[in-house]
């Protein structure tokens, strides 16, 4: 936390949730019970997600890069549940491994990153690729 902008950025955040808190409290009068509960809970959550951040970026690029590979798991877990895609378990078989993939290459630093930059476009591919086998058509325009 020697840097001057890590120092700004934290000091501006926890600032922000400091006055932003406040402000619920003052407004508790003001709104109902159901409202400020609401507000307080979003408000709380904010603070988790802030430190649950907040320690692996101040602890150094490494503890950064696996917190993202596991926010990123965490958060396609939740699309794939919203969506149904989690019925489709070789789909999200690759994703996951995409994303790991994602990961080591950001800490690997193989041959200038292009290895991170690749991951892209052949992980997209491999998703299309594992997903021909099934030949399920429904739900598209077909020709008869």
């Amino acid at each position: 936390m020697a840097h001057p902008l890590s120092v700004t950025i934290v000091v501006g955040v926890v600032a922000g949730l400091v006055v932003s808190g406040a402000f619920i409290v003052a407004l508790k009068r003001r709104i109902s019970d159901d409202i400020y509960h609401a507000a307080f809970r979003r408000w709380r959550s904010w603070c988790w997600l802030v430190g649950v951040i907040f320690l692996p970026v101040l602890a150094g690029a490494l503890p950064t890069m696996l917190a993202v590979m596991v926010l990123s798991l965490l958060c396609f877990r939740e699309y794939a549940r919203a969506t149904g895609l989690f019925r489709e378990k070789t789909i999200c078989a690759v994703v996951s491994l995409g994303i790991l993939l994602v990961a080591f290459a950001a800490v690997d630093h193989w041959q200038d990153d292009r290895l991170f930059f690749a991951l892209g476009p052949l992980v997209g591919a491999l998703i299309v690729v594992v997903s021909i086998p099934s030949d399920r058509p429904r739900g598209f325009i077909q020709r008869v």
